[in-house]
């Protein structure tokens, strides 16, 4: 292979063989590929594909070029100068394939095209084996993240990071040391309220500041204006919680008010409480079920999706003690049992179990009992999450289950640049000593 790839340098006198064979794949398509499609038929990494590319386009043989439709892909054109290489070198290379294969059989081509398919299976037999032996050494780590818009955050023992993908394809990346737990913030069935918390406030300042990185400079609207000449530099920070005053309140009214108002009208004709509470259990999951289903279908909210599956794959193989590759990562199971879309879950059906236990003779009483119970409700779910994660029994995988259905909603499968920006966030998070980021 070598001294075929050292006989095709010296065949051009542009450019390598490598780069001439990108060159050969990309007339394979019909319209202008992908660089993820492009790697795909070339047999390489994304990385490696991608390099060889910007040589070509220094060379005025290729340009790189935004797809119309999402700005944030690539796709590969041959210019008019690589056309005329193509044309030069067309019946040249002709001449050199039939002198290659000059006196070869036909049948001693399918030999050796098979030989070569059975050794690439028995490599990628010995790449399984060697997974498996690094998978011995595997761990559930505490380190987490969180999808934003165009990017990802995740957090460490010591470190947390936000990576971003920039409108022009580069990554922004932020580092910044992590909040430790102190205090009531270790104390079991407490320590979930203040993570709570804390994962609320961190993840919302994050998902603000990736909507600033990943968008396009626009015009400031009229109320964007008033708020400036109001509050001046704090501007920003009134107008976050502004929003995070109406998030919760709208939570609020959609999982406690209605559900609770609504089954408050068939009160007159069921006198039993389970009866009821059951009839508002219903109500509040087929909202919460409604909603995740509903933003799955918007496009961005589907990209932010795509994101969050390649937190939890990137998760997945850091734990297996494999290196963060696109490559080992594209393989790993994008559904995780420690995710944030199971706790949501999982404190949606304690609330349900909660509201039995809680009169319905006065409405108002009922829903202020609930707001209070939240606390606990809260701290129990984080308790049961984190039980789950350390074990592995039919106990566990009960609890798991519903929030592992759910993420079939809640994740999609990414692409290598939504992969590339995973990386880029675990990377300055990860302990240099696994053992201290076990769950």
């Amino acid at each position: 292979t070598n001294r075929l790839q050292a006989e095709g340098n010296l065949f051009f006198e542009e450019i390598s063989w490598k780069q001439c064979f990108a060159m050969i794949c990309i007339q394979m398509f019909e319209q202008p590929p992908t660089l993820k499609e492009l790697a795909q038929v070339m047999g390489s990494s994304h990385q490696n594909v991608k390099q060889l590319l910007l040589k070509l386009q220094d060379a005025s043989y290729v340009n790189l070029l935004e797809d119309e439709k999402d700005k944030r892909k690539q796709r590969v054109v041959i210019t008019e100068q690589g056309k005329k290489f193509c044309k030069k070198y067309d019946k040249p290379s002709d001449e050199f394939i039939q002198c290659l294969y000059q006196d070869v059989e036909a049948s001693d081509v399918l030999i050796t095209i098979k030989t070569i398919t059975t050794m690439e299976n028995n490599l990628k037999k010995g790449e399984t084996m060697e997974q498996n032996e690094k998978q011995v050494c595997a761990i559930k780590t505490s380190v987490g993240g969180q999808a934003l818009m165009e990017g990802i955050m995740m957090k460490g023992p010591l470190k947390s990071a936000m990576a971003v993908r920039k409108p022009d394809g580069t990554i922004d990346l932020d580092v910044w040391d992590t909040k430790r737990p102190h205090g009531l913030g270790k104390v079991p069935f407490i320590r979930g309220i203040f993570n709570f918390i804390d994962t609320m406030i961190q993840g919302y300042k994050c998902l603000m500041r990736s909507a600033e990185v990943s968008g396009e400079e626009e015009e400031p609207t009229k109320f964007e204006i008033w708020l400036n000449k109001k509050f001046g530099a704090k501007a920003g920070a009134v107008f976050n919680a502004v929003v995070m005053i109406i998030a919760v309140v709208l939570c609020i009214g959609l999982f406690i008010a209605v559900p609770s108002f609504i089954t408050s009208l068939f009160a007159q004709h069921i006198k039993s409480r389970f009866a009821l509470s059951a009839i508002e259990g219903v109500i509040k999951m087929g909202i919460f079920l409604a909603y995740i289903i509903g933003v799955s279908k918007l496009s961005e909210i589907r990209r932010t999706f795509m994101y969050h599956g390649a937190e939890h794959k990137t998760i997945f193989c850091y734990e297996k003690g494999l290196e963060l590759t696109v490559e080992n990562i594209r393989k790993q199971n994008r559904f995780h049992p420690r995710c944030g879309t199971s706790f949501l879950l999982i404190v949606v059906i304690l609330s349900i179990f909660a509201g039995s236990l809680m009169t319905w003779e006065s409405v108002p009483l009922r829903m202020l009992t609930k707001l209070l119970t939240i606390p606990v409700v809260v701290g129990l779910s984080y308790e049961l999450i984190k039980f789950a994660g350390r074990h592995d029994n039919w106990l566990t995988r009960i609890i798991s289950a519903p929030g592992l259905w759910l993420q079939h909603f809640t994740t999609q499968e990414p692409d290598d640049d939504m992969i590339e920006v995973a990386i880029a966030a675990v990377t300055p998070v990860l302990p240099k000593n696994r053992e201290e980021d076990r769950w």
